[in-house]
């Protein structure tokens, strides 16, 4: 499946926005949109809550800590380490719980769930016995299944896919729940990690891109530069492509970009259209920000249009070489457009896995965040050449591949 775009012709999109119309809703992935944790938005809000021993509390086991690990994530680059320890009073459990809440106070509140049929999470056992642990929601009661009927090979120490199919759980209320992923224990004493934890739907979901403005986030159908630039190196365009991806059927899927430039990798970049041998290379980067951007809290995260061969931000890279980050902390970058026929591109041509979408230089930085996430992509092009009377194309595509 893949969506051409020409830069001169865009096609534009809608996607999904709530828990409403998505395919896959997320409550902890670094991939897809969903829930965000501790927002205090009204509609798509969720808190993380844990107790021990039937008592509730913020300090206490069972514990659950997001682990920063791209080399042992599921997905992206982060997933949560749980322990568990048996309660010592009799009948007392213990547990943790996503729960839809809204406001300033986040005030419990309760969501209708029922156009989702599955919920899917990954588990991976690490010590102790994990297979009666319960696992469900919450409407005016608990209603879960144990680890064990969901298929969980406790003595498989890797990640395990679990499908919970939610219209099967005795009595529930999907239009009623609190709790939109609960855990239970009773005197179990385990660690085990969770990661890619989502609702689904039994269709199939989609793949959308949308091409929209810099200056006023408005929806367009074409990427342009400023005349002004000719002659001046480097220069960002005028819009973005925001992408939505509302599908997670197999963990083998990619989103890459490239240019389909004929029968030469040649013609790779903006060629004039009356004569192809005249060509203005191009360039992209993709952030889940809307760019120039700049923490009000960090004032060492900027994030801009600038493009440089030189100095670390906003730092151009070939395609194809693996580079190294020369003062530890990261920095957003941009890469060299490749073509459909260039077979060095490797990674400098994958906007977004399931590592998370390409944020920086090497092949290793690979990243996302949890909540909405649209990766957007941002294009440059070299106008050092460019010859005024001419008027220079290039045909771009955007193409999700997956099994």
């Amino acid at each position: 499946m893949f969506i051409c775009l020409f830069v001169m012709l865009f096609a534009n999109y809608s996607f999904a926005n709530n828990l409403t119309d998505k395919h896959v809703y997320s409550l902890f992935t670094e991939n897809f949109n969903g829930a965000t944790q501790e927002a205090r938005t009204v509609d798509d809000n969720i808190v993380f809550y844990t107790w021990n021993d039937g008592i509730a509390g913020g300090d206490v086991v069972p514990a659950a800590d997001i682990i920063i690990d791209s080399t042992t994530a599921k997905e992206a680059y982060e997933y949560y380490s749980c322990t568990v320890i048996g309660g010592a009073n009799t009948g007392a459990y213990s547990g943790f719980c996503y729960t839809f809440a809204t406001g300033i106070a986040n005030t419990t509140t309760r969501r209708d769930i029922s156009a989702f049929s599955t919920l899917e999470f990954y588990i991976r056992p690490k010590t102790g016995d994990v297979s009666s642990i319960r696992v469900g929601v919450t409407d005016a009661a608990d209603r879960t299944v144990t680890l064990s009927s969901l298929g969980v090979n406790n003595s498989s120490h890797t990640w395990q896919k679990c499908s919970l199919n939610l219209t099967t759980l005795p009595s529930v209320n999907l239009t009623n729940i609190k709790n939109v992923m609960l855990f239970l224990t009773t005197k179990q004493t385990a660690t085990f990690d969770l990661d890619s934890i989502v609702l689904k739907r039994a269709s199939s979901g989609s793949f959308d891109a949308t091409v929209k403005n810099i200056s006023d986030n408005i929806a367009t159908t074409t990427i342009t530069w400023n005349q002004s630039t000719f002659g001046s190196g480097w220069v960002a365009s005028e819009q973005y492509i925001e992408l939505n991806l509302d599908i997670l059927e197999s963990d083998a899927w990619s989103v890459k970009i490239y240019t389909v430039g004929g029968s030469s990798v040649t013609t790779n970049g903006l060629f004039a259209t009356t004569d192809s041998s005249k060509v203005l290379p191009i360039c992209w980067r993709v952030n889940d920000y809307l760019l120039p951007y700049t923490n009000p809290d960090d004032e060492d995260d900027v994030r801009t249009l600038i493009i440089s061969e030189s100095s670390y931000e906003g730092n151009l890279y070939d395609g194809g070489v693996v580079l190294t980050d020369p003062v530890g902390e990261g920095y957003w970058c941009w890469f060299h457009l490749t073509d459909v026929l260039d077979t060095i591109a490797g990674d400098y041509a994958v906007v977004w896995d399931k590592r998370g979408f390409h944020a920086a230089e090497n092949y290793g930085r690979f990243g996302g965040m949890k909540g909405s996430i649209y990766p957007r992509i941002y294009l440059g092009a070299n106008f050092t050449s460019a010859l005024y009377g001419l008027t220079y194309r290039a045909n771009i595509a955007i193409e999700l591949s997956y099994e």
